[in-house]
């Protein structure tokens, strides 16, 4: 499987000159992909030599990505099997903070915001509220808030811009 197989669903892009290390933009954008279900549970992902070809970087970063993934609870790696995407169980709490997510979204876009916008809102929560230390869905706002505080606000750079490779 590459990361081309299904050209119908989003694909993962690396800036390769933003400041945001390559394995925090292939992590972050997985934890997306998994959280929002496109990339559904027990579905395998590419090998790393599989992915970074694609991506044109090494495969270490790959695997430096899928191992933050393992930690956050978005994946299992299985020797001989490859890794695996693992949704994180929800709780009650966590559930109605994703409902809140996406009643933001339906009353920004009933108000014409796009998704530029939304994100600033988000990330500027974010950085109001501060961070407490967590790895998973948490460092996923934080890579965005330094992706934007890097660009002066603007989309994160593997969302806005082609990547070089």
């Amino acid at each position: 499987m590459t990361a081309v197989d299904r050209p119908a669903e989003p694909r993962l892009r690396v800036d390769l000159s933003s400041t945001v290390p390559q394995y925090e933009q292939i992590r972050a954008q997985l934890a997306v992909l998994i959280s929002a279900g496109v990339l559904r549970d027990g579905e395998r992902l590419p090998t790393a030599k599989v992915l970074g070809g694609d991506l044109g970087i090494a495969p270490g970063t790959v695997t430096r990505a899928y191992r933050l993934l393992e930690e956050s609870g978005y994946v299992h790696a299985r020797r001989r099997v490859g890794t695996i995407v693992r949704t994180p169980s929800v709780d009650g709490d966590l559930q109605s903070v994703i409902e809140a997510a996406r009643e933001l979204v339906r009353r920004g876009a009933a108000r014409g915001m796009g998704q530029s916008e939304l994100q600033d809102i988000v990330a500027a929560a974010v950085l109001e509220a501060g961070t407490d230390g967590r790895s998973g869905p948490g460092r996923d706002a934080e890579a965005v808030s330094h992706a934007r505080i890097e660009r002066g606000g603007a989309r994160p750079a593997w969302i806005q811009r082609p990547s070089l490779a």
